[in-house]
């Protein structure tokens, strides 16, 4: 059994989520505590929405009286007014209460309780509510002359304040609506969150330099993600037998200080002639570009610079580029375009000395091995994260972590990164023993799929326009873009949210940051813009819904057919569209899209922000009636076909990798 105790200070899990707002102080003596543990009741979320569950009551009779009162059928003067006087006694109570709840606040928070304008606004109008109707009941029900006349301006004056606070009520709900939504989907921090706010209100309290600085060395290391990391380097330098030292070097995976500018001496320079083959290493064959090779390129030239697609080039860069009116421009070239196009802009073709016709040819391939029958995880999806990564990459506060071999690899790991997908997901792939299940033993079975199918490709003579890559280069160009795509395995997506918001709390990304720091937010940047949808312009976003829905419901089509449980959401004869994409925007999208912001500021916080925000009002507000507003669907029209004269890319066969699983009595 465990003893150990939640950190001090830590709120309830149905307290607020924020932890915004004023600094009341460390509480001292029997009052100070008793204030505290009474604000801690009155921010329970369970005693707000009990409080407005009796102001709502409290609304409710005020429609009523609004609506009954002098009305001659149920509150006539010949029967003495019944509604009126029963209303007045009633509303004397509600306002009793009101008056006790107030005095109780203003006592637990004390004058901060005013800084908020409603506060001020409800205080008054519950404080001159109850003087109006103790004044009018004083004045009894027989009433003459003057009297008589003193009473009806009051119960009027009453009316109109109950008005006024009508919309403070109904505010007061929004907000307590607001704070629900934060509790049921924003319950995902980690604790190591909570012990950079513990050690940086501790640091702000210290005096001390040299406290200051331990404790700014503590966030820094538990920032790092390396609390239990030795030094292998001074380990390795420490031994004496230089065999031994290169034994280790070898078996620890030590690298050297690279040069990832691409501006190195030619001395320190060699071609990288060598190539993996079967976990060999042989001389690489000589390759001359053919025909078809060196026509590949002028035939992307040709398509880049036509009128129609030349707008849409021109807002490359931009977050709200339309994905789909530059795929149909390019006459089904969009990605092999697009991706050199990008390359150009970077300047990274002639910085690395890269061969065109080679390049052409990887693109063409990659362009090629998407499957085009996907709905929603084929090329247009690849043009799109990879428009989305360079928008990105564009982003001064990301842009200085990496240098020119990093932005190559970042635009290549987004071409390629569902290379081959077959429009079923892990879990699928697991369930039927498919083939790439068993291949990558259940472990990012499909990352691990596109980028080895990807390399395995760029690695053959035809393709390899990395050659004049330094092998220094060459190794590090590939571990950043295998770290890249694997990253984009959603089973990683709260823990990787969690250590970025810990590292942007620590100033974790500034300019020459460690190497593992700068590829852990170009990780991170690559799966940002894989689930980008929710937060592109209304259109756009409801254009990939609708597929990615339509990829959810094929599969859960077959998982029916297999006899399979039926995914969440994947289910056809639901209806499920909203409450998916509230959820997925609320869980996941929304927060990794407010910390990734955190770091690249504007203009991204306002394009991604705002747009995702547009995007969860659309669906909270008109539900699965929001994908009416679509104006052009792409399921079916072919906007995705392969182009003439290519090979249509296929599938692995379904048979016998995704064959009905064994039934537990076999």
């Amino acid at each position: 059994m465990s003893d150990a105790k939640p950190p001090p200070n830590e709120r309830q899990e149905t307290r607020r989520i924020d932890t915004g707002g004023p600094d009341y102080g460390e509480p001292t003596g029997p009052v100070g505590l008793f204030r505290a543990r009474l604000r801690a009741f009155l921010e329970n979320l369970k005693v707000e929405f009990f409080t407005m569950g009796v102001v709502i009551i409290y609304m409710l009779l005020i429609f009523a009286d609004l609506m009954l009162a002098d009305d001659p059928n149920v509150d006539s003067e010949a029967d003495g007014k019944p509604w009126t006087n029963a209303f007045k006694y009633l509303d004397m109570v509600f306002l009793a209460v009101f008056t006790v709840e107030l005095c109780i606040r203003v006592f637990a928070f004390g004058y901060f309780y005013f800084f908020a304008p409603l506060n001020v606004v409800d205080g008054l109008v519950v404080l001159v509510s109850f003087g109006l109707q103790a004044w009018v009941i004083s004045l009894g029900e027989k009433t003459i002359g003057s009297e008589a006349t003193t009473a009806t301006n009051l119960l009027s004056i009453a009316r109109v304040l109950r008005l006024v606070r009508l919309f403070v009520v109904m505010n007061k709900v929004q907000k307590a609506r607001a704070a629900y939504k934060k509790t049921k989907y924003l319950k995902t921090g980690s604790p190591v969150e909570r012990v950079i706010d513990l050690l940086g209100d501790m640091k702000g309290k210290v005096e001390d330099d040299e406290d200051i600085q331990d404790i700014q060395w503590i966030m820094d290391l538990i920032a790092s993600d390396k609390l239990y990391t030795i030094n292998i380097k001074n380990v390795v330098a420490d031994v004496k037998d230089k065999d031994m030292a290169a034994f280790l070097s070898q078996e620890m995976n030590i690298k050297k200080d690279l040069d990832l500018d691409g501006e190195t001496d030619a001395g320190d320079s060699e071609d990288m002639l060598e190539e993996v083959r079967g976990g060999l290493m042989r001389q690489q064959s000589s390759w001359a570009p053919g025909d078809l090779a060196q026509a590949s390129v002028l035939e992307a030239q040709r398509i880049s610079e036509l009128a129609t697609l030349l707008p849409h080039i021109e807002r490359i860069n931009q977050w709200d580029v339309d994905v789909f009116a530059f795929w149909e421009a390019s006459e089904n070239m969009g990605l092999v375009v697009g991706t050199y196009h990008l390359l150009e802009q970077h300047n990274l073709v002639s910085k690395f000395r890269l061969s065109k016709p080679r390049l052409m040819t990887f693109l063409t391939k990659m362009q090629d091995g998407y499957r085009n029958a996907n709905p929603y995880h084929n090329v247009v999806h690849a043009l799109d994260v990879l428009i989305n990564m360079n928008y990105f990459l564009n982003q001064e506060n990301l842009k200085r972590l990496m240098s020119p071999l990093d932005v190559l690899a970042c635009l290549l790991a987004a071409a390629i990164h569902d290379f081959r997908h077959p429009g079923f997901n892990q879990n699928f792939l697991v369930a039927t023993k498919h083939e790439y299940a068993i291949t990558y033993s259940d472990q990012s079975v499909l990352e691990s799929m596109h980028v080895a199918s990807a390399w395995a490709i760029l690695l053959t003579d035809e393709c390899n326009f990395l050659t004049r890559l330094s092998k220094d280069q060459f190794s590090e160009f590939r571990s950043t873009m295998v770290q890249l795509v694997l990253a984009t395995d959603m089973k990683y997506h709260f823990e990787h949210t969690s250590k970025f918001k810990t590292k942007l709390q620590s100033d974790g990304f500034q300019p020459g940051c460690n190497r593992e720091d700068a590829r852990f937010a170009m990780g991170l940047a690559l799966h940002t813009a894989d689930i980008a949808n929710p937060a592109k312009p209304r259109q756009l976003s409801l254009a990939w819904t609708e597929m990615c829905m339509e990829e959810f419901f094929t599969q859960g089509d077959e998982e029916k057919r297999l006899g399979l449980p039926i995914s969440p959401f994947y289910d056809r004869s639901k209806n499920s569209t909203a409450q998916c994409q509230m959820g997925f925007i609320n869980v996941l999208v929304k927060p990794l899209y407010s910390e990734f912001c955190g770091l690249l500021g504007e203009p991204a916080t306002t394009d991604c922000l705002a747009a995702l925000q547009s995007n969860l009002d659309g669906w909270e507000q008109h539900g699965n009636g929001l994908l009416k507003q679509m104006e052009t669907s792409f399921l079916g029209k072919g906007i995705v076909g392969p182009r003439a004269g290519n090979r249509s890319p296929v599938a692995p066969s379904p048979s016998p990798s995704m064959r009905k699983p064994p039934s537990k009595s076999s």
